[in-house]
């Protein structure tokens, strides 16, 4: 999932919050659509099928990156609880992170049900929105 570029329309219009959007198993995407304002080419990676074990990887990338950038990610349980990583991210080089085990307030195992998966620049600007089923 590639976060959409900032245009220039979209500058003036608001975005939604983070803790707004909702993963959609259906269309595969987040709604309501946040852009991101956050420079490169950011691609995310999440289970496509219903993950059956006890975690799902999760996978961020910038392909136009270079040096060493600190992310976040939140994980948004089916029940309504927030859980933060970091990681960071280097170069293009994929930077994964297992839920729950990756997350020191998470509790083992997953529920069933959709997460939503939101990654930003070290928990500030929004970079892209993906999710998995549990």
């Amino acid at each position: 999932m590639l976060a959409p570029e900032r245009s220039a329309s979209a500058e003036n219009s608001a975005d939604p919050e983070s803790d707004e959007l909702r993963f959609n198993q259906e269309t595969m995407a987040c709604a309501p659509l946040k852009n991101s304002g956050a420079e490169g080419a950011w691609e995310t990676s999440a289970p496509r099928v219903v993950v059956s074990g006890d975690s799902a990887e999760l996978g961020l990338r910038n392909t136009e990156g270079t040096g060493e950038v600190p992310v976040t990610v939140s994980v948004r349980t089916p029940g309504d609880e927030v859980h933060e990583a970091t990681a960071t991210a280097s170069g293009t080089d994929w930077v994964d992170v297992v839920y729950p085990t990756g997350f020191e307030t998470a509790t083992p195992g997953l529920s069933d049900g959709t997460y939503t998966v939101v990654w930003s620049l070290d928990g500030a600007d929004f970079l892209s929105c993906d999710g998995f089923v549990g």
